[in-house]
């Protein structure tokens, strides 16, 4: 089972009707326990949202599956945060052509960084600063306490009680009716230097490259080294977690996903190529999203990726997490929205 998510035209409170999108969820399958965002099974009006573009909004992160269930439970990282990291005072993400820009600078000064690496940086130039964008989130029902928020969001205000969880999501003690959010776009994240660093790094490499980045920032303006101060917080910190989501499940992996994992990335070295393969999978493959299938009794990922291949998004994100984890990649399994109908004023 999963989520159907239909944006359109709607209103809410005192918003114009050309500038409120409406999350109408229709929901047909029970999926799991209460801490389901589908558990809904009728027709409902959960948020208005203001925004100028499509965004894919994340809302809430699980850690554990259980194949014999075909669930996902959350783990310590989805849950309650200990309110150590405020959203409004520490932001959660770094300005990407910023951080770009700090570590050609910290290479170029430095060559003897990006040969440990085996980094060619000639034709790589400055990029143009980000402009951060916002939109704003408001609840219909006032019921919740994690947030919507675009994947790579940094700020919010109006939540007056936010911190962050260890998976990323906004959460507040109270309970959140209207807040604003600033991001940064994905086309934004995508700096012809990211690219060729995601490419070329492991998630290991790419820590140790900032480590070292960091340490040989010294010249640097004041916002380039904070820039990268907060990016090697970040990573470090992500990193932390990597075991969590690898110790959780990888003895629970069904062995015809380990295998068929396994045998899908060869010999790929980067953690972005193993990625895109493990995706291409399904394009080239005979998989079909098919909302009227219902699962037999036993049905589970490893059954979706080496017999049925029909599911809906819960079986399609499911699966492609556990091959993530089946070949080193620490993955987390994220509900959310896909915002991407707009109104008659392009909103």
């Amino acid at each position: 089972g999963g989520v159907r998510v239909i944006l359109h035209s709607g209103s809410c409170g005192k918003m114009p009707r050309e500038q409120a999108l409406a999350c109408d969820i229709i929901t047909d399958v029970k999926l799991g326990d209460a801490d389901y965002l589908d558990e809904i099974n009728s027709s409902k009006i959960m948020f208005y949202v203001q925004a100028q573009e499509p965004l894919n909004l994340k809302f809430k992160t699980f850690t554990l599956y259980d194949p014999a269930t075909d669930t996902w439970k959350a783990g310590k990282q989805d849950q309650k945060p200990d309110g150590t990291i405020s959203p409004a005072e520490d932001p959660v993400n770094v300005d990407p052509a910023l951080l770009s820009n700090a570590l050609l600078h910290v290479l170029t000064a430095d060559p003897s960084i990006g040969a440990r690496y085996g980094l060619d940086l000639t034709g790589f130039s400055e990029q143009p600063r980000t402009t951060a964008r916002a939109c704003t989130v408001y609840a219909e029902k006032a019921q919740y306490n994690f947030g919507l928020t675009p994947t790579c969001w940094s700020i919010c205000y109006g939540a007056n009680n936010s911190s962050v969880t260890r998976s990323g999501v906004l959460y507040d003690n109270s309970v959140m009716r209207s807040y604003r959010v600033q991001y940064y776009g994905q086309q934004d994240q995508l700096t012809e230097l990211a690219v060729y660093l995601n490419r070329t790094l492991d998630q290991e490499q790419w820590k140790q490259l900032l480590r070292h980045a960091w340490f040989g920032a010294s010249d640097l303006p004041a916002e380039e080294r904070e820039a990268l101060k907060r990016a090697y917080r970040i990573v470090r910190y992500s990193r932390l977690l990597t075991d969590d989501y690898m110790a959780a499940d990888a003895p629970e992996i069904p062995e015809g996903v380990k295998a068929l994992a396994q045998s899908i990335v060869g010999d790929a070295q980067s953690d972005l190529e193993k990625a895109q393969l493990l995706e291409q999978y399904f394009w080239h493959n005979g998989f079909v999203y098919d909302k009227t299938y219902y699962k037999s009794p036993g049905e589970n990922a490893e059954t979706f990726l080496t017999s049925t291949r029909r599911g809906i998004c819960f079986d399609f994100a499911t699966s492609y997490v556990l091959m993530c984890r089946a070949v080193g990649i620490p993955a987390r399994y994220v509900e959310g929205y896909s915002m991407n109908e707009t109104d008659q004023k392009g909103m």
